[in-house]
């Protein structure tokens, strides 16, 4: 499953570097959008399409990883941590901290 999840990478990285390269030059050539808009639009939906893939794959392979490692989340930050984050983040903001 990881080599297929790779393989899916790879292959969305190459189209990605494929359409940035080849739309600019399609686009350029003599005969423009006219000639070249069938294949522009087929890289794009190719690559809506790997996006799409690559990211169903990721979301089985966090899942096969977390049971078979038996991967937690941690926990959240408790309230009084947050507040304080909030209060320093609203006094650097009014300029309390920086003040002589």
């Amino acid at each position: 499953m990881t080599i297929a999840f790779q393989s899916a990478v790879f292959a969305l990285i190459a189209i990605s570097f494929l359409l940035v390269i080849g739309v600019p030059v399609a686009l350029a050539s003599p005969d423009g959008w006219s000639s070249s808009k069938n294949v522009v639009f087929s890289g794009v939906s190719l690559w809506i399409g790997s996006v799409l893939f690559v990211g169903i794959l990721n979301s089985f392979i966090s899942q096969i990883c977390s049971r078979c490692f038996r991967l937690k989340l941690p926990p959240p930050l408790p309230e009084g941590f947050i507040a304080l984050l909030k209060g320093l983040f609203l006094q650097v903001q009014g300029g309390g901290v920086f003040r002589n």
